[in-house]
């Protein structure tokens, strides 16, 4: 058979299966047929709430790749815009290393469904340094008209806030953690220095985050973290229990979250310092009160409480 017979005989051939439903014509697509669109990365001196943060939802970015990747996924056309996105972020003279452990602590959704990076911003949010992530996602090659983002700690790589819709509908929405402090000092307060721990930052943030947000298990989650933060420090973890213990009737009287916590000295003393935001409702975390617990006898030094 001559070579121009063999071709007419394989377009015959060919055009049958694709008639017959053998070969569906969206297989034959490959990563070629697509034209690459490039994320975009940047940094921003922006202190993002609430209100401005709903920037990240659905912006012209996404929309472009939305349109231009439906029905085009693939795992190494991800890995190229990752790669493209660490690249960006090298350019941009920022940390490569802060961006790649913050991209990883995004929520898993980004793993287990198709999914694609489209935009990354490296700038604050209630004063915290955050990255904040956006995907296009979807069930399917052919579904990639769903929105997500992440606004991930970069101190402790919490998620502070997600929010994602599926089929019209808000699944999850205001996942956000802002992580406690804890330090040791060699400090020696006395009265006037004290006051220091009256509407410290963190409060402050805690008071903007949670104002309105309170949730019972979060408490139990941030004073876990506190733990965890006084063994990473290498204190006597017994003795911040027993410290903490002390405040509790007050606390569980009210609505409150714990922020602060620092080992130090008062008048000579070796003591705990707490701070905690609380309210009389969960529509109002913006009260304070701290205590000063002997690490001797556990008896309260020092506490003040707004009114």
């Amino acid at each position: 058979m001559k070579p121009k017979s063999q071709l007419i005989v394989l377009f015959f051939l060919f055009t049958i299966l694709i008639t017959s439903g053998c070969i569906n014509k969206e297989d034959i697509n490959t990563e070629d047929d697509v034209k690459y669109l490039s994320p975009e990365v940047r940094y921003s001196e922006r202190n993002y709430d609430n209100q401005s943060i709903q920037e990240f939802w659905c912006p012209p970015i996404w929309k472009n790749f939305s349109m231009n990747y439906m029905g085009y996924f693939s795992t190494d056309l991800k890995e190229k815009i990752i790669t493209d996105m660490k690249k960006q972020v090298t350019k941009l003279g920022l940390d490569e290393n802060e961006f790649f452990q913050c991209f990883n602590a995004t929520d898993n959704r980004a793993d287990e469904n198709i999914s694609f990076p489209c935009l990354a911003e490296r700038a604050k949010y209630y004063g915290f340094d955050v990255w904040i992530f956006i995907f296009v996602w979807g069930t399917e090659s052919s579904d990639l008209a769903h929105d997500f983002y992440c606004v991930i700690n970069c101190r402790d790589l919490h998620i502070l806030k997600i929010q994602f819709y599926y089929d019209g509908k808000l699944l999850e929405d205001d996942i956000k953690y802002l992580s406690p402090e804890v330090r040791y000092s060699e400090r020696n307060y006395d009265d006037q220095s004290i006051q220091e721990f009256w509407c410290p930052p963190i409060w402050e943030n805690f008071s903007l985050c949670y104002n309105g947000q309170f949730i019972p298990n979060y408490k139990e989650k941030i004073i876990n973290d506190m733990k965890k933060q006084v063994t990473k420090l290498g204190l006597d973890i017994y003795e911040f229990n027993l410290c903490f213990n002390a405040t509790v009737i007050s606390v569980n009287d009210n609505i409150s979250l714990p922020c602060l916590a620092e080992r130090a000295k008062y008048f000579d003393t070796e003591v705990w310092i707490f701070t905690f935001n609380y309210g009389l409702g969960p529509y109002d975390l913006s009260h304070i009160f701290y205590y000063v617990i002997s690490c001797n006898d556990l008896k309260i030094l020092k506490h003040e409480i707004c009114d």
